[in-house]
């Protein structure tokens, strides 16, 4: 799922390309991700990620980011000089059908509540004894 979740992060970070723009740090929340990842696959993604846009890594939610002065303002906040990606499970859904392991979720990365883009209902699959190709996005959403 590492490879997975990288290439969806590079995927995000390649649409709207303006709300990347003059950052300092990119916080990943992988906390709700489906897949069980482990407290150092967490980190590594994270690093990894936040290593090759040359920006500091950050593995705060939305919350601990307002709980850290991450983000400014009075409600609605924004991230000033970062941005804030998550994966979440999308239905608690990791399912099998005819030998394939399928897993649902959605992605987005946000800036403020005026500048963020979110994929949803993303799903991938893979066999057994295989690796995962590729995932499909269910739609997009920007604000």
């Amino acid at each position: 799922l590492s490879g997975l979740y990288l290439k969806v992060l590079e995927d995000l970070w390649e649409v709207d390309s303006g709300l990347n723009g003059d950052i300092k740090y990119i916080s990943i929340d992988l906390s709700k991700a489906p897949g069980e990842l482990t407290e150092g696959e967490k980190s590594a993604i994270s690093y990894i990620f936040a290593k090759a846009h040359d920006k500091k890594c950050l593995q705060l939610s939305y919350e601990e980011l307002i709980e850290q002065g991450y983000l400014k303002g009075d409600k609605p906040y924004y991230f000033e000089d970062g941005i804030l990606f998550s994966i979440i499970d999308s239905m608690n859904a990791e399912e099998q059908y005819n030998g394939l392991r399928v897993i649902k979720f959605d992605a987005q990365k946000w800036r403020s509540g005026l500048g963020a883009y979110i994929f949803t209902d993303c799903t991938v699959s893979w066999p057994q004894q295989g690796t995962w190709k590729d995932y499909n996005v269910g739609a997009h959403a920007i604000s």
